[in-house]
């Protein structure tokens, strides 16, 4: 990809905003793709980036002076059909101008959270030396790139990506979306008990029974997306119908479920999707990891 052919604009950049809706700052800037940042304990934030490009680390600022670095792309692509840039995982330091690259991983990394202890949960697509589709599942590292390891899933294919994992609140447990590797990051909700094991079907509960796994069991009519739990029964959730396999339509609302089965509308927009719902209240702080 010719970046200097590209626009700033065409690219991804993280924002701030006060939940009331003022103070809108954007805070980083070049023609890097920044998205899906969280806050850590510390005031740095954590984030998924492609401005490590082609190094295996690296740490500049936000403002970088010259031409930007070379992307690296993934491996079915990068041609001029398929200019598909790796991003990993990235923090921006409290200062808000020192970036580090915190994954010298050489695939796509994705959907970071916080756990409870100070970890960053994430899902990694350990494509290295085996088939590229079932193994794009849960992995953890400490907020500063050290001890990566695995949580879920590295050696399980009965679905492809355990996507938008979150810790539930009071427990050990985690509720994820359980994602196909050709589609978007929806599919059927999922919740992993870390006490039962690391891989295979006994540490896993199928949440959504009636959401088939995408592309591995088929295409189902409807998907969930973005859950937030709540407590070990009840969750907040995008829902919407549509084929994950084809370019879904924009009609995913915000809904409040249970492990029951019940589902109940909270909010839907007639004209975009809405997704990624987050409760606006105080929750205990996690710990520095140092």
């Amino acid at each position: 990809t010719d970046k200097a052919r590209i626009p700033e604009d065409a690219f991804y950049h993280l924002y701030e905003i006060g939940v009331d809706g003022s103070g809108l700052k954007r805070l980083t800037t070049g023609k890097y793709d920044d998205f899906s940042g969280r806050y850590l304990p510390d005031g740095s934030i954590i984030f998924l980036s492609t401005r490590r490009g082609a190094g295996v680390q690296h740490t500049g600022t936000v403002e970088e002076e010259g031409a930007p670095r070379p992307d690296s792309f993934v491996r079915c692509g990068g041609d001029h059909s398929r200019p598909v840039s790796v991003y990993t995982l990235h923090r921006l330091m409290p200062d808000r101008r020192t970036v580090m690259a915190l994954s010298p991983f050489e695939n796509f990394e994705w959907t970071p959270n916080v756990c409870s202890d100070g970890r960053i949960l994430y899902a990694r697509w350990d494509y290295v030396d085996r088939n590229n589709m079932p193994f794009m599942k849960l992995w953890s590292t400490n907020p500063d790139g050290t001890n990566p390891q695995e949580v879920y899933g590295n050696h399980t294919a009965l679905f492809h990506s355990a996507f938008e994992g979150r810790q539930i609140p009071g427990s050990r447990k985690i509720l994820f979306t359980a994602s196909a590797h050709h589609a978007i990051t929806g599919g059927s909700l999922v919740m992993f008990d870390p006490d039962t094991g690391m891989d295979g079907a006994e540490p896993i509960r199928r949440i959504t029974p009636e959401v088939c796994f995408p592309e591995v069991e088929g295409w189902p009519p409807a998907y969930y997306m973005s859950p937030y739990p709540l407590s070990e029964r009840v969750f907040l959730t995008a829902w919407g119908r549509g084929n994950l396999a084809e370019d879904p339509p924009k009609g995913l609302g915000i809904y409040v479920g249970d492990t029951d089965g019940n589902l109940e509308l909270l909010y839907r927009d007639p004209d975009i999707s809405s997704t990624y719902p987050q409760p606006l209240r105080s929750r205990p702080m996690p710990p520095r990891i140092s």
